[in-house]
Formats: structure tokens, C-alpha cells, sequence
């Protein structure tokens, strides 16, 4: 099946778990930069980072569930 072809709350979940993880892999790849640049900086500066992040992944699970449960509704009215 395409994804074209799947309803529109379907794409809307991948639309928001695609971009989700992908401020997930931002964050994480600007936390490493400032850890290793600025090594002396407090620890307040790496919270900071850290809240977006725990919000994306929180997300992130939170339309990966739905998705599993979208996908698992799916298949079972099509067996009927």
C-alpha cells in the first residue's frame, strides 16, 4: 500500500514522528557540540538543551504508541 493512499490522520502521525525525532537528533548533536567546544560551561547551559530534548522524546513515544495502535486497529478490521 502507499503512503499516499493511507488516511490522513496516518500521514499526520509520521509527519509529527519524523520531525519529532529529527529535533531529537538536533539537540543531541548541538549538546555534544557544546559539551566538547565549551567544556567549563555549567551545567544550567546543558539543562537548557536537555528540556527540548525529554519534550521531543516524550513525543516522539508518545506518536510511536499511537502509530503501533493505529497500525494494530488496521490490521485487525481488515481480518474481518
Amino acid at each position: 500500500m502507499k503512503f499516499f493512499s493511507f488516511p490522513a490522520e496516518y500521514k499526520r502521525i509520521v509527519y509529527h514522528l519524523i520531525l519529532n525525532c529529527s529535533l531529537l537528533l538536533f539537540a543531541a548533536v548541538v549538546m555534544l557540540y557544546a559539551f566538547y567546544q565549551f567544556p567549563s560551561a555549567s551545567t544550567l547551559n546543558y539543562v537548557i538543551i536537555a528540556i527540548p530534548m525529554a519534550g521531543s522524546a516524550v513525543r516522539s513515544v508518545y506518536y510511536a504508541v499511537k502509530l503501533k495502535k493505529m497500525r494494530t486497529a488496521q490490521s485487525s478490521a481488515s481480518e474481518l
